[in-house]
């Protein structure tokens, strides 16, 4: 986009959907969507002296499947048409009706079913009658999809809803006919104008109220499925990168950080159902904070890149003693604009009636016990809605930065107990045991090193020399100590590395 600006300044570019206006005449009209030529209104010749209208296109076909799958109450729905927005000039009814064409998906069942039934047909040609089982033999349970999903997705039915821009919930149109013109267009005659349109293609034998299933519909439409994802550089991990990317466009901003310079992330957060314009409030907890900021703060668009740049730094130093990073959380707050609640099937919440009569038939002794039930009920209740506003966290960890091991000269030198680490096998633990290394201190040895032995056995031995006092013979120690052990032939080769790295050091100077 490209525009032209006579002075400096702060712009921002807003997308919203293209109104489609014409002027309606004695002698009628029509309107068609430029974004959908399938949807049309036809006024007829002396519906009115004069009439402006118009019509906005809210596409609405992404939101179906994600439905079906999130909630339960709007399974039975098969396809959907985009909400139309109408405007006229005139409330008064029309004179003639209007007649409507909608684009709606037609029903991916149906086409399934017929082939199905046609290979029926062919077998039962092929195949010999058989008698039907009777009824003494045993019950007789047919398989069929409508005993899965509550209804038969093959047998559909169309409904018209309306919403007035006053109402804030949809109605279903009763007394409208309606016509399937094509597979994937819908036709309709409207008798008097309305705010908004919308067809949903259900199934022919739905639990779930329509208008209920439609409030939803519209609510999902404003909701983008989103993953917050902490991601580190590489050669400095105290330098991060917090994204709040939606689902779909995960794996291209994965393959995005990593070009960066960024390490994949460890983990991200679950689906979060947000809304455009969410304010996402970040807290650092635990034994890590962010550099300058108590809180940062993060505005959700889809359409925009929504990420933040963080200097991370630890609290405490002194604090994880018993891990080898230091840890914390960062947490996520923010108050959603939007939430889809799911309704519970009738026929459930029959059964629960029921048992509701049943338990309020009891005695006063239960009745006492349902009421400290209550309360204790109330005050989790009271808990999980102060902190109604927590979205997620996602853990932290810093890798603790190792001090310089102090050198030392002689047969215990840093490169001769790191050859000897290599060199030693399963005998290094009866060698911390005669150098006096207490079990307690060799198990957290072991912990902060649980792969790796040969950093096991070079961290007892510096254990070992920095315990020991100045005027101890610790190399006299250290020999007989692989003696003890059965391993003579170090003891031996270690003098002989100490005798040369003499000699090499005397040459030198």
């Amino acid at each position: 986009m490209e525009v032209r600006a006579s002075r400096c300044g702060a712009f921002a570019v807003v997308a919203r959907p293209l109104t489609d206006r014409v002027t309606i005449t004695k002698k009628g009209g029509s309107l068609k969507s430029s974004i959908d030529a399938r949807i049309a209104l036809n006024y007829p010749e002396g519906i009115s002296s004069l009439m402006t209208a118009s019509l906005q296109v809210q596409p609405a076909e992404q939101a179906v499947s994600e439905l079906k799958y999130r909630m339960k109450h709007c399974s039975d729905l098969i396809s959907a048409s985009p909400i139309l927005h109408l405007t006229h000039s005139t409330p008064k009814e029309f004179e003639q009706p209007v007649s409507v064409t909608i684009s709606c998906p037609p029903n991916p069942f149906k086409t399934s079913a017929v082939t199905s039934t046609k290979a029926d047909e062919k077998q039962d040609r092929t195949d010999k009658p058989t008698m039907p089982p009777s009824r003494e033999d045993g019950v007789i349970i047919r398989s069929t999809k409508s005993s899965i999903f509550g209804g038969d997705p093959s047998e559909d039915a169309l409904h018209v809803l309306h919403r007035p821009l006053s109402a804030k919930s949809w109605s279903e149109i009763d007394a409208i006919q309606i016509k399937q013109i094509r597979k994937d267009i819908v036709g309709l005659n409207l008798d008097r104008p309305y705010d908004r349109l919308l067809v949903l293609r259900m199934t022919a034998d739905c639990h779930y109220p329509v208008e209920n299933v439609a409030n939803t519909f519209e609510r999902a439409l404003q909701i983008k499925y989103s993953k917050i994802i902490l991601a580190h550089k590489v050669d400095d991990l105290e330098t991060a990168m917090v994204l709040c990317v939606p689902t779909r466009q995960v794996e291209g901003v994965l393959r995005k950080l990593a070009n960066d310079g960024f390490e994949a992330p460890s983990e991200m957060t679950e689906e979060l159902p947000l809304t455009e314009g969410l304010e996402i409030e970040m807290r650092a907890t635990g034994n890590i904070k962010v550099v300058n900021h108590e809180t940062v703060k993060l505005v959700f668009h889809s359409q925009r890149r929504c990420a933040v740049d963080l200097r991370l730094d630890v609290a405490n130093k002194y604090g994880n003693y018993s891990s080898s990073d230091y840890r914390g959380m960062l947490e996520f707050y923010g108050t959603p604009k939007i939430v889809l609640h799911d309704m519970e099937d009738p026929e459930e919440v029959l059964l629960k009636e029921a048992e509701a009569k049943v338990e309020a038939k009891k005695g006063k002794k239960e009745e006492k016990k349902d009421k400290k039930g209550k309360e204790n009920k109330e005050q989790v209740q009271n808990m999980t809605t102060a902190s109604s506003n927590w979205l997620c966290k996602l853990p932290v960890a810093l890798p603790k930065s190792r001090a310089p091991i102090a050198d030392v000269t002689g047969l215990t030198s840093n490169t001769n107990l790191q050859w000897l680490a290599t060199e030693l096998g399963n005998e290094w633990e009866s060698l911390a045991n005669y150098l006096g290394i207490k079990s307690n201190r060799l198990q957290s040895i072991k912990r902060n090193f649980p792969s790796n032995q040969e950093a096991q056995i070079f961290n007892t031995l510096l254990t070992w020399r920095s315990r020991m006092p100045k005027s101890y013979d610790k190399e006299r120690k250290l020999l007989r100590g692989l003696t003890k052990c059965g391993r003579y032939d170090l003891s031996e080769e270690l003098k002989y590395r100490d005798d040369e790295m003499e000699e090499d050091e005397s040459t030198n100077e």
